[in-house]
């Protein structure tokens, strides 16, 4: 029996098709021995294989279709068409390298395969379980709550002593200095000393440390 299989992780979402002309359980053992060997081939299904905390799925998009490469063709031109991100490296089929770029006739012809192409019940579960479910209104108006007045986990608070030490390490560095001796962000600093009206042009140096020293004494 031959057939276009799909490898799903723990919540259902496709994340590879792929075809076999043998048991599809034995197509998915050599996947898995295949992603334990580290094999260079087909490397983004292995390292996404790797990932899982527990074997993928396997799902039986078609059987015994007439022509077995186009119809993995097909497969993977519909998840993609979903914007599902796929493991699989090619559009399928032998021969097909990476970035192929099908004619407007082969595009007509996969699109016309798809309409009214029949589709197992458990292909139906795997699909809609692609779709995310829309937010609801309330949940909406808690996570705008949420973020009213949530500032970036970057950006420092601007308290009196920062500003101090600011204003006291750019007399004697340049901004870029001063920014990472302060611990801040170079454009938060720069615009902190642009509102201060300290801001130095680029030609313009830092008063040399002795000069300070001088000044000090």
């Amino acid at each position: 029996m031959s057939c276009v299989y799909a490898l799903t992780d723990s919540r259902g979402v496709v994340r590879y098709v792929g075809k076999t002309s043998g048991p599809p359980a034995k197509r998915l053992r050599e996947h898995l021995a295949g992603a334990r060997r580290g094999l260079a081939r087909q490397r983004h299904l292995y390292c996404w294989l790797r990932s899982l905390a527990s074997p993928p799925s396997l799902l039986v998009l078609e059987k015994d279709p007439d022509d077995l490469n186009a119809a993995e063709r097909t497969w993977i031109t519909f998840f993609r068409r979903q914007r599902i991100p796929l493991c699989n490296m090619t559009d399928g089929g032998d021969g097909q390298s990476a970035g192929y770029v099908p004619s407007e006739t082969a595009r007509a012809k996969v699109s016309a395969s798809l309409i009214g192409r029949p589709v197992s019940e458990a292909a139906h579960v795997a699909l809609s379980s692609q779709w995310g479910t829309a937010r609801s209104s309330a949940t909406r108006e808690k996570i705008r709550a949420r973020a009213i007045g949530r500032r970036p986990a970057n950006k420092r608070v601007w308290t009196d002593d920062l500003r101090a030490r600011a204003l006291a390490a750019y007399s004697r560095l340049n901004s870029l200095e001063a920014s990472r001796e302060l611990g801040v962000g170079h454009r938060q600093l720069r615009a902190f000393l642009r509102e201060q009206g300290v801001m130095r042009k680029r030609h313009e140096r830092a008063p040399a440390t002795t000069e300070l020293a001088g000044q000090t004494t």
